[in-house]
């Protein structure tokens, strides 16, 4: 993993090098850093509105269709495969165009329009924090909480608004926790007290000693511990999925030969293949039986070793090297540069970066946004 994004980062410098001789004009721009930014005409301030509308509608939407807020019911649930099934119900329950609107609407509209009104200090900021806080609290994902507000903490970051920081972490992380503990059973038991055990008599032991009860798991700080599965998900799970697509398509027969992309999968004349769902169901055997549905997303670069192996991975890294001094030709050193492509990177570690682009992150879509309320008059 090391090499491909040394790779990347060497076909970067040299593409970028070969650009500013062939085009300077493009590779040179006068400092956009701490620019004010211009006042937001009233057309512009009209589209604003409409679009954090549009944010709270896909959010009312959502829930209406599913006909229940999952949180809700992974709360009263204590068994963990009930639960999981209750999580992906709530994206996977949906219509396919709802899907696509949630996950355009979460993962681009509502970074970039939080980013967005707060770089203009519109009120309408507290709004889009809100319909997006209590968005990411009932679907129980925890990465969403994540796509939400990192933009706007490097925003904070880069302008050295302290406090706002602090505060917008201090809810990342209780949004975070709120969703493990929905999440297990088991950790959520964790914060509540012990209730204080009544004195017995022998004569109650020994009625009670006839009875044999299946052993409780056996709880350590691990199993209660919301701070390690965070940190379990985090390290732990990423390495141990890129072990387990190399290890299936070590063999050259069994991949996937281009018909792992959706779009050449029409022009060769394959059957598309999910990777990640199909893997999902090769070695998660059982919770697949008992009707979970999921994706074994790695990394944005094993998609093209699942398709054609090393020659893929090659061919990946230049091009990811290309969009990215697409990107920076795009913004810039804008304030909103970081923030509004950090979700792009995020995503792409754990699917396609050709999926982050659209609906995985709404790179697009994000990238509409800017052109428009910060390249255009």
């Amino acid at each position: 993993m090391a090499g491909v994004i040394g790779g990347a980062i060497v076909s970067y410098a040299l593409i970028w090098k070969a650009l500013s001789l062939v085009a300077p004009r493009l590779t040179g721009w006068p400092s956009e850093t701490h620019l004010t930014p211009p006042p937001l005409s009233r057309t512009k301030s009209m589209v604003l509105l409409t679009l954090a509308l549009l944010f709270a509608a896909v959010f009312v939407a959502h829930m209406v269709t599913l006909g229940s807020i999952p949180i809700l019911s992974a709360l009263s649930s204590s068994d963990d495969y009930g639960i999981s099934v209750i999580r992906q119900e709530g994206y996977f329950g949906l219509p396919l165009w709802l899907r696509y609107m949630s996950d355009y609407s979460f993962k681009a509209l509502g970074p970039a329009l939080l980013v967005i009104t707060y770089l203009y200090r519109k009120r309408l900021f507290w709004f889009v924090l809100a319909i997006g806080s209590l968005y990411s609290l009932a679907v129980f994902v925890r990465i969403l909480p994540v796509i939400f507000l990192t933009p706007l903490l490097l925003l904070l970051l880069f302008q050295r608004r302290w406090l706002h920081l602090v505060l917008t972490a201090v809810l990342l992380a209780v949004l975070i926790t709120i969703a493990t503990s929905a999440s297990a059973p088991s950790i959520r038991s964790s914060f509540v007290p012990d209730v204080a055990k009544p004195l017995i008599s022998q004569t109650d032991k020994d009625l009670a000693s006839g009875y044999f009860a299946a052993k409780a798991h056996e709880k350590d700080w691990r199993t209660g511990s919301a701070i390690y599965a965070i940190f379990e998900r985090s390290l732990f799970v990423p390495g141990q999925v890129i072990d387990q697509w190399f290890y299936f398509y070590s063999r050259p027969e069994v991949r996937e030969h281009g018909c792992g992309y959706r779009a050449l999968a029409r022009v060769i004349g394959c059957q598309y293949v999910p990777v990640p769902s199909k893997l999902y169901q090769a070695f998660y055997q059982e919770n697949t039986q008992r009707g979970m549905q999921g994706s074994l997303n790695a990394v944005s670069f094993m998609n093209d070793y699942a398709n054609f192996g090393p020659i893929g991975v090659v061919v990946s890294t230049i091009l990811t090297a290309l969009l990215f001094c697409m990107i920076t030709v795009i913004y810039r050193d804008h304030p909103l540069a970081l923030p509004l492509n950090i979700p792009l990177v995020m995503v792409s570690m754990e699917t396609s970066i050709i999926t982050a682009l659209n609906s995985g992150a709404g790179w697009l879509a994000m990238t509409a946004l800017f052109l428009y309320f910060f390249r255009t008059k």
